[in-house]
């Protein structure tokens, strides 16, 4: 049955505050509604078995059972379009660009993507690679998230970066709508870094894009003690003040883990 108006109340302050899919204080809305949704989907829907990513979904509509169910039927519909995706010619080119990749963790344990956007190159990039190329990472990153994980974060490099040369708005608007609409509640955090004068102007172009709850996610970083707060220094480069080395290889893209 839908939330009461209390309930709705209740649930409210969770939901602003980042409250996980999986936290115990979202049982009882869970409990409320999960069987109107189950009912909704049917029984051979692909979804049906999956608790944890009906209750992502869930969170990301606030509950409602109407706007959940379209969103997944979206979402399922884009998933049977779109994937798998294999990582060869175009797509393999953009990985190979180093544009991103994953390296390491967060503070919190979270499997951390890094993203340099003074790599980014809107003038000769292919756009339906570039994007084909950043969910290939994604889903190569759920895949592989260790038990009692359900999230990644990103660490989005700014050093170098040029508004006329790197700035690509079309690419962020297809990766942000993509993420929300297909991937709710598997950012856990977004690190932005270094933040910069201009962060605030470019920030307010595409973050409209990104659902309320993501935004919030996001943290713009201006000091190095502030980024070592956020990311072990092991997976912080030594340029930044911690202590990493690792260099990117091209050569490993399109690789599962053990290859």
């Amino acid at each position: 049955m839908p939330l009461t108006a209390e309930q709705e109340k209740a649930l409210k302050p969770l939901l602003l505050k980042g409250t996980l899919a999986t936290d115990a204080s979202l049982e009882p809305f869970l409990a409320a509604v999960e069987p109107d949704l189950l009912a909704a989907l049917g029984t051979d829907h692909p979804l049906a078995g999956d608790s944890l990513q009906l209750r992502r979904f869930l969170v990301a509509r606030k509950f409602k059972v109407p706007a959940t169910v379209e969103m997944i039927s979206a979402h399922v519909k884009w998933r049977a379009e779109n994937l798998p995706i294999k990582p060869e010619g175009a797509v393999l080119a953009e990985l190979q660009k180093g544009k991103f990749y994953s390296y390491g963790t967060d503070a919190a344990g979270r499997p951390l993507v890094l993203i340099h956007s003074g790599k980014f190159d809107p003038a000769t990039r292919d756009l339906e690679a570039s994007v084909r190329s950043v969910f290939y990472e994604i889903e190569r990153v759920i895949a592989q998230l260790p038990p009692g994980q359900a999230q990644f974060a990103v660490f989005y490099d700014r050093t170098g970066f040029s508004i006329k040369k790197n700035w690509d708005y079309t690419l962020l608007k297809a990766v942000f709508t993509q993420l929300s609409d297909n991937y709710p509640e598997r950012l856990g955090a977004g690190y932005v870094y270094p933040s910069g004068k201009l962060l605030p102007m470019l920030w307010g172009l595409v973050k409209h894009f990104l659902d309320a709850r993501t935004r919030s996610k996001v943290k713009f970083i201006n000091t190095q003690e502030e980024l070592l707060k956020s990311l072990p220094a092991e997976y912080v480069p030594t340029a930044y003040g911690g202590s990493s080395t690792h260099a990117f290889d091209p050569a490993t893209c399109g690789l599962v883990s053990g290859e």
